[in-house]
């Protein structure tokens, strides 16, 4: 039997597209609504993402998209790693995503992204504009299996039961082993 996981999602952006949608979930005392963001979402979509975040105030937020942070720890910009803006500044990069929407909302604790090609789990935390501390986090094994062979690289993120704390676990599912000690750590999130 197929499912649809239209049928697991609360909302979304555009009716059936799972690019941009939410999933707000609780687990024990702790609430999390979980975002996803398109690739180089646009002004209207971080709109509508902090109307969804405003209506789950109550909710720690995890944000998920593609293009947001560099391998530096740095928000991508227009000027790095094949920018979702390019000649179309339409579509916002990191530094907008982080500006317009991230910075903004006192709830959003954690932010998830890929697009630029790394070895290693790059995590770094800032202040919001609320004194909230977001953990933002690049998970992108994309070329290590050019140069190790097929990895099967899968983030493992586990939560304390009070989700003060998380626990990164960088795995190859291939090869059956961890990956460098860089990838993996434990961190206090807000």
């Amino acid at each position: 039997m197929k499912r649809n996981i239209l049928n697991n999602l609360d909302g979304w952006y555009a009716e059936g597209d799972v690019s941009c949608s939410y999933k707000a979930i609780e687990v024990g005392s702790s609430k999390w609504l979980i975002l996803n963001l398109d690739y180089g979402p646009t002004d209207s979509m971080l709109a509508w993402a902090g109307n969804i975040i405003e209506q789950y105030s109550d909710y720690r937020v995890i944000i998920v998209t593609h293009a947001y942070l560099y391998r530096n720890g740095t928000t991508l910009d227009s000027t790095e790693c094949y920018p979702a803006s390019g000649d179309n500044y339409e579509f916002n990069d990191g530094d907008e995503i982080w500006n317009e929407l991230v910075s903004k909302y006192k709830n959003i604790s954690l932010v998830l992204s890929g697009h630029d090609p790394w070895d290693h789990i790059v995590c770094n935390q800032i202040e919001g504009d609320n004194g909230n501390t977001v953990t933002q986090m690049l998970i992108n094994p994309q070329y290590m299996d050019k140069y190790y062979g097929e990895t099967g690289m899968i983030a493992l993120l586990f939560f304390s039961e009070d989700g003060k704390t998380m626990t990164v676990r960088y795995y190859s599912t291939i090869k059956e082993m961890y990956g460098s000690e860089l990838s993996q750590f434990t961190i206090t999130i807000e």
